[in-house]
């Protein structure tokens, strides 16, 4: 699920629960975990403590991690990464 839906999602369910979103460190605790473990283990670091900063950074880091994969998927396609020897003259 992407972050994206997972915090509208998380939005709907809350209404049912507000004792367990009862402040904004609570809702931020309980975002970070529901997070795809690659996506809550770089948001982590950087105790956020308001819900939106959350949203915001697992938004970016989604879209790092996305781009990764496309740039290594291509590269792949491409016969994998290529370095280029050069020549030194001593």
């Amino acid at each position: 699920m992407t972050v994206t839906k997972y915090a509208a999602k998380f939005t709907q369910l809350s209404r049912y629960a507000p004792n367990v979103v009862a402040d904004e460190q609570m809702r931020v605790e309980q975002f970070q975990e529901g997070l795809r473990l690659n996506i809550r283990a770089q948001v982590a670091p950087f105790m956020l403590h308001t819900y939106s900063k959350v949203v915001a950074r697992a938004l970016v880091i989604e879209r790092e991690i996305e781009e990764t994969q496309r740039l290594r998927s291509r590269n792949s396609r491409f016969g994998g990464s290529q370095k280029r020897e050069r020549d030194f003259k001593h």
